[in-house]
């Protein structure tokens, strides 16, 4: 069995009517532990990429497996109850509802699955709202500077402490300075454009906190 938390096989994109693949990936290994920057310039398929390697999108073709499953295999319910228990998942413009507070915000995927919500989930949520740096609870997400809805964004995440954190598109240097800390989570960004490998390269050796693996995508 492999030792790599996540393996890409041969792995291609592309849309009906198009001549030419969105992104091939022959191959591309992360370690359990690893983090991995995925960088290009816009419509050259980052989001798409990303939403393949959160089952939320088929590839046209190829594997991707997660500590041994190949999520191409399963079907769509399958992929659903994997991502749920697999996956802590930052979209770009963060989800949050704004009539909430920072806290219920992050406590919302526990509702999925709890009448009444466990005394230490509470506990958690609060802790983690901490150590990701927004100490007002209550204050109503609408409030939030885009900084701190990151911040919250990330800390829902994390509630129910998944082996794997992904990010779209975050603020590195918002992002990268707690999520290992905070979870331990294998940690997957999707990179803003205007950061290229190189750069995201240089910074992993300065820092192990962050990534250990670049990738780039251009667009074809």
């Amino acid at each position: 069995m492999s030792d790599s938390a996540l393996e890409l096989r041969e792995l291609a994109m592309r849309f009906a009517g198009e001549d030419d693949d969105l992104f091939a990936i022959e191959a591309l290994d992360l370690p359990a532990a690893g983090s991995l920057g995925i960088a290009g310039p816009s419509g050259a398929g980052k989001t798409t990429l990303f939403n393949c390697l959160a089952g939320i999108e088929l590839p046209t073709h190829g594997a991707i497996r997660w500590h041994g499953t190949d999520i191409c295999a399963l079907n769509e319910s399958q992929r659903d109850r994997w991502r749920r228990a697999t996956l802590g998942l930052v979209f770009q413009d963060f989800h949050l509802l704004d009539g909430l507070s920072a806290l219920d915000n992050v406590l919302l995927p526990a509702r999925f699955a709890h009448w009444r919500l466990p005394p230490p989930l509470r506990r958690r949520a609060g802790q983690l709202l901490e150590r990701v740096g927004v100490g007002q609870f209550k204050r109503p997400a609408a409030l939030l500077s885009r900084g701190e809805r990151q911040r919250v964004a990330v800390a829902r995440a994390l509630l129910l402490a998944p082996p794997v954190l992904m990010a779209d598109e975050p603020n590195i240097r918002e992002v990268l300075s707690f999520p290992k800390t905070a979870s331990g989570s294998d940690l997957m960004f999707d990179a803003p454009a205007e950061i290229d490998v190189k750069a995201i390269r240089k910074r992993a050796k300065m820092s192990q906190a962050e990534f250990s693996r670049a990738y780039g995508i251009s667009k074809r």
